[in-house]
């Protein structure tokens, strides 16, 4: 009997999965097709790794869905570059007012944001192209502490200062 490792495992059981969700999509064109499956095996691998509450495929489209339902929620968040797979974790006591400054583009290009990775991200792929996964609802004592965790596991590209 061969055994396989579980990471071989994990990585067949994405590429099958990214494969079926496109399997019975024929009416888009190559281009489509390619960004779109690129976009959903990036999302499919987070959600996989993060196992989120609620997962919002399309941040700008989805956004008063979002607002609406994490106001006054204090959690911990995840938006996740459906272009190149690139993923931010962050926390906020209050979560629908933080998802509402990644989409003001005015405060995004405010000067005192410009040095975050995750700005510069969202302003050069758009809102659009990203997806936000809220991880888990949090006590505001606890909230650190839970981001911590999530960023020490993921190892997050746009949480570093660059």
């Amino acid at each position: 009997m061969i055994r396989y490792s579980t990471k071989i495992i994990n990585i067949y059981y994405l590429v099958f999965m990214c494969e079926f969700i496109f399997e019975y999509l024929d009416y888009f064109t190559i281009e489509e097709y390619f960004n779109m499956k690129w976009s959903i095996c990036f999302l499919t691998k987070v959600v996989e790794q993060i196992k989120p509450i609620k997962v919002f495929n399309n941040f700008k489209d989805k956004r008063l869905q979002l607002i609406k339902s994490k106001k006054d929620k204090t959690g911990v968040y995840c938006l996740v570059n459906l272009v190149n797979g690139n993923i931010y974790l962050g926390s906020s006591v209050n979560l629908a007012v933080r998802m509402k400054n990644y989409l003001n583009t005015t405060f995004l290009k405010h000067k005192k944001n410009n040095n975050m990775p995750i700005v510069k991200a969202l302003l050069k792929y758009g809102q659009e192209n990203f997806a936000v996964l809220i991880v888990e609802y949090v006590d505001v004592e606890n909230l650190t502490v839970r981001e911590t965790h999530y960023i020490k596991q993921l190892l997050p590209y746009y949480n570093v200062l660059k």
